[in-house]
């Protein structure tokens, strides 16, 4: 009964661990290429 309760919390952990992950990703992703880009476009 506890792990019962308890996988539907896990299951809701790991999306919210997964949706930070690939926010974060993003949001790298965008700093890397606003520093990046004007100095490869000189």
């Amino acid at each position: 009964m506890v792990l019962e309760t308890l996988q539907p919390d896990v299951s809701e952990q790991r999306d919210l661990i997964l949706s930070r992950i690939s926010f974060n990703i993003r949001v790298m992703t965008e700093i890397f290429r606003n520093c990046f880009s004007p100095a490869s476009n000189e």
